[in-house]
């Protein structure tokens, strides 16, 4: 019972079986426990997501996971670039764009200095790809944007499940970014290098 990992994960798995009030009731008291935990800011955060993502009309869920993802974000120093882009793409939704492009820019800068420090694209993962992608989107870059999801892409073609968990995200990045459904295929469509 108080084993942090453990309950992280207990959490985590209620939340992926989309029994979202069950992982809330286990981490949302974690989270009262080791509010400077960046990992259970995240894990907390992407339930309530899930939990507006389920019901829109939820608004409460989505500030929820606005705040639980920036407190983890500065709680890691700002180095975790799942919570940086995740800060991002909340603000988004809740209609602060100005705080989205400053957070993607911010997660952007990160993930290029991660990769010139490696010095080659390969060295940065199919999430840091595509996390560098999103924060290319949300910052305005969309070509630049679409050519990294082509990369992550690339990367790692058979991975179709991580492809579907990316699209998603970048689906809902567009559409609050004003992009038609026309206009989203046509993204998808270049993306994998149809022209």
């Amino acid at each position: 019972p108080d084993d942090l990992r453990l309950l992280q994960l207990q959490g985590l798995l209620w939340s992926r079986m989309q029994n979202l009030e069950k992982a809330l009731g286990v981490l949302e008291p974690l989270y009262q426990r080791f509010r400077d935990d960046a990992e259970t800011a995240g894990i907390l955060a992407g339930t309530y997501k899930r939990s507006w993502q389920a019901d829109p009309g939820r608004r409460d869920r989505l500030s929820k996971a606005h705040q639980a993802y920036a407190h983890g974000w500065e709680a890691s120093k700002r180095t975790s670039a799942y919570l940086g882009i995740n800060v991002a793409a909340t603000a988004l939704w809740l209609g602060r764009e100005s705080e989205a492009r400053t957070r993607a820019g911010e997660v952007r800068a990160l993930l290029d200095k991660r990769r010139e420090a490696m010095k080659a694209a390969a060295a940065l993962n199919f999430w840091d790809l595509a996390t560098l992608a999103e924060a290319r989107l949300m910052s305005g870059e969309i070509d630049l944007g679409l050519r990294t999801y082509g990369e992550a892409f690339g990367m790692d073609p058979a991975a179709a499940g991580k492809h579907k968990v990316s699209r998603k995200q970048a689906e809902e990045i567009l559409g609050a970014m004003g992009f038609s459904d026309v206009a989203r295929s046509r993204f998808w469509v270049r993306a994998r290098g149809g022209g």
